[in-house]
């Protein structure tokens, strides 16, 4: 099975210090030290902060489950990995024309106007 792009920006950042947030309004920081395929990671030396930010516990390591998971905050650093700039290339080779009429129907309406004006110099001659 291929890796999708963010699960190759995932493994780029392991041994890196990450943050994520989960669903349930929980957030971890710590060490990368796992990522799989389904984006289930492993924290090492991480802290855990509650939903409301007041408590936090230290923990040696910990497993989150991917799909709970909302965000993940990756070192700067990562900007220049491989993977993000193969994802930089596929963005760019991949826009397109959209935004570039004269707003909702512009190239309709134009087609009608040059099409009645047309008409109109045929009947006069």
């Amino acid at each position: 099975m291929t890796d999708g792009i963010p699960v190759k920006i995932l493994l780029d950042a392991v041994g890196t210090q990450v943050y994520l947030e989960l669903e349930t309004g929980e957030s971890y920081s710590g060490r990368l030290t796992n990522v799989e395929d389904n984006m289930n990671v492993q924290l090492q030396d991480a802290t855990k902060t509650s939903r409301n930010g007041k408590s936090t516990s230290s923990l040696k390591s910990v497993y989150v489950r991917g799909s709970n998971v909302v965000l993940f905050q990756l070192p700067d650093a990562l900007a220049s990995s491989p993977a993000i700039q193969a994802a930089m290339a596929i963005t760019d080779s991949k826009s397109d024309a959209r935004g570039a009429g004269s707003g909702f129907g512009g190239g309709r309406l134009g087609e009608k106007k040059t099409a009645g004006k047309k008409r109109d110099r045929a009947e006069s001659s």
